[in-house]
């Protein structure tokens, strides 16, 4: 049985297309958990049970299109625990059938799909991001907004990961060989680089590790990631100082210094610093957005600054907003830039 007659046997035959979009086959989809559903836009909470249910009988070696028999089992209730904890045991243990060749190692937790990979001997730890449609920029309502924030529908058609935390000083060093930054510290974002020289770094870095193909996120990325399903100015609605020391090191926590990475809460798709610490540089020229909906948006062909995003040490309140843009010159450096990796499917 294929994924879309698997679907219609279950009456969930109008997700098909979301399923085929995320590259979702009968063998990927006994991994799926309640928040990787979530994650790809299946937004009705009866649906993702439904569908949760229905992988487990899956699992179980159950028939999908027999959830509704309540027939008893002829095998004892102490039988059934034991073949459950046995099967449970060999989940744990076993490999994820989606595990590709370029992870070290995978699996799923209460944020979702997480994948490692080791680069010149340093593990470095992605969180997948289904495609998906987000609403860009912020209402004119928002506390510190900036006209170049103009709202507007955005569609990622292709799912793809990003490193759970800024590039640390420890991995800029085992892949470049020095380290630049003001702020010295292994576990450190690195900072003081420019945008040229993370592409060193992204090339030296995919050279070492056949396979890797990492880079920087675009812009729509970023926003898609940081915002994590939520549409505030952060993900826990509020940037104000009841909030925001609890996910960021700004300008009034920070005593003017970039801390290690991952001591702060992460965002719900389990992404740490993704406000504060550090800038984080992405792919694409700055530039105005369009009023209209885009899809899969990587910004102008040309410019003179790249884009920056997340806020950092330095600044305040109004730049650790999910919406907020910033910009620098590509060849520059300053104690407040670093940035994250990402890479497709």
């Amino acid at each position: 049985m294929d994924i879309r007659s698997w679907l219609a046997s279950l009456g969930l035959d109008r997700f098909a297309s979301t399923f085929e979009k995320n590259e979702i086959d009968l063998e990927v989809l006994a991994t799926l958990t309640e928040s990787d559903l979530e994650k790809m836009g299946i937004d009705a909470l009866g649906a993702r049970r439904k569908l949760i249910t229905a992988i487990a009988t899956l699992n179980a070696g159950g028939s999908s299109s027999s959830l509704s028999s309540t027939a008893p089992s002829s095998t004892s209730p102490q039988a059934r625990r034991a073949e459950e904890a046995r099967k449970a045991e060999a989940a744990k243990n076993a490999k994820p059938s989606w595990q590709q060749p370029w992870m070290s190692s995978c699996g799923q937790d209460q944020h979702g799909s997480w994948a490692a990979t080791l680069v010149s001997g340093v593990e470095v730890k992605f969180r997948w991001c289904a495609a998906g449609k987000f609403t860009m920029g912020s209402p004119a309502s928002e506390e510190g907004r900036s006209n170049g924030e103009v709202q507007h529908e955005v569609e990622l058609t292709r799912g793809f990961w990003l490193a759970e935390a800024p590039v640390t000083q420890r991995l800029w060093q085992a892949v470049v060989g020095s380290n630049p930054s003001r702020f010295k510290g292994d576990d450190r974002p690195v900072e003081t680089v420019s945008w040229d020289a993370c592409q060193v770094f992204l090339q030296e870095a995919n050279r070492m590790h056949g396979g890797l193909n990492v880079r920087l996120p675009t812009e729509a990325e970023w926003e898609y990631a940081c915002r994590a399903g939520t549409t505030g100015p952060t993900w826990l609605g509020k940037n104000d100082v009841g909030v925001l020391p609890r996910i960021a090191w700004y300008n009034e926590n920070s005593a003017s210094e970039t801390h290690p990475a991952k001591q702060k809460a992460a965002n719900p798709w389990g992404l740490y610093d993704m406000l504060g610490n550090v800038w984080e540089w992405c792919s694409d020229w700055s530039g105005g957005y369009s009023s209209g909906r885009v899809v899969d948006p990587t910004g102008p062909q040309t410019g003179s600054l790249r884009v920056l995003r997340g806020g950092s040490w330095h600044r305040g309140a109004r730049g650790s907003r999910a919406a907020f843009r910033g910009a620098y010159v590509p060849e520059d450096r300053i104690g407040s830039l670093g940035f994250r990796l990402a890479r497709g499917q």
